[in-house]
């Protein structure tokens, strides 16, 4: 009789732990992690394509870029989209076209460089770049600065 009650009391103690841990489970989908009412989106799930673009710098590394001469188009691309149509009609229409990278300022990396003028003096760390900026670069040193629109038209040989 006494092993009757004692196998009673265990069965009643292990459903009672058994809800509480199904309690405790639910509770902390539900408020911890606040997944528990939220439908499962196939998108949330699905895994994303990386895709790299080698022809996008920041500040730091404008004057390191692998080709010997090359342009780097310094600009705000959330501010003003229709430099880079400059550089696509420049790299689409020139089969000897010397590399062009593109910078831009809205970048977090690149927000201690903006100011109101552009100065490529110094070390790449001081340099400040205004609006628009072009750069001619080779062997790792700047060769020329067009903080012109028209002239970096000039410059490339573009048309818009």
């Amino acid at each position: 009789m006494e092993e009757k009650k004692a196998v009673k009391n265990f069965l009643i103690i292990l459903v009672v732990v058994l809800v509480c841990g199904v309690g405790v489970y639910f509770l902390t989908r539900a408020f911890v992690s606040k997944d528990l009412f939220k439908k499962s989106d196939e998108d949330e799930n699905k895994i994303q394509e990386v895709t790299t673009s080698y022809d996008t710098a920041i500040v730091g590394t404008i004057l390191n870029r692998p080709a010997k001469e090359y342009y780097v188009l310094v600009y705000n691309q959330e501010e003003n989209s229709s430099y880079s149509n400059m550089g696509i009609i420049y790299s689409s229409d020139n089969e000897n076209a010397l590399p062009l990278y593109y910078v831009d300022l809205a970048n977090p990396l690149n927000k201690e460089h903006v100011g109101e003028k552009t100065d490529v003096s110094g070390d790449v760390k001081d340099m400040v770049f205004g609006e628009f900026t072009l750069l001619k670069i080779k062997d790792g040193k700047i060769t020329k600065t067009i903080t012109d629109s028209e002239k970096a038209k000039k410059e490339l040989n573009v048309e818009l």
